[in-house]
């Protein structure tokens, strides 16, 4: 975890679900002049981070939140593992504890 700002990487930074809600956003909810602030950005970067390391379940997060599939079954079946392991897979997330 070394070279994560404190600020970023602190408990009380938002979790996976909450930053793809946030993403899910497009530009008919921006107002004029709106960029992401630096924390916005370097959350993105520790997000990436996390994408690194769990390429399946990001997919389980893409499918979930940009493709509007919010069946657990049936993400499973894309995915060929269980029901299981997608409910848990998309259940909250800390970033801090999964990066340490």
């Amino acid at each position: 975890m070394s070279g994560y700002n404190e600020e970023i990487a602190t408990d009380a930074f938002r979790g996976v679900n909450e930053i793809m809600e946030e993403c899910s956003n497009d530009e008919a909810t921006w107002k004029f002049g709106d960029l992401p602030n630096t924390i916005t950005l370097r959350r993105m970067i520790v997000l990436a981070d996390w994408v690194s390391r769990q390429p399946k379940r990001w997919t389980a997060y893409r499918l979930f939140y940009i493709d509007g599939i919010t069946s657990s079954t049936q993400i499973a079946l894309k995915l060929h593992v269980s029901d299981r392991t997608v409910r848990k897979w998309l259940s909250p997330v800390r970033l801090i504890k999964q990066l340490k």
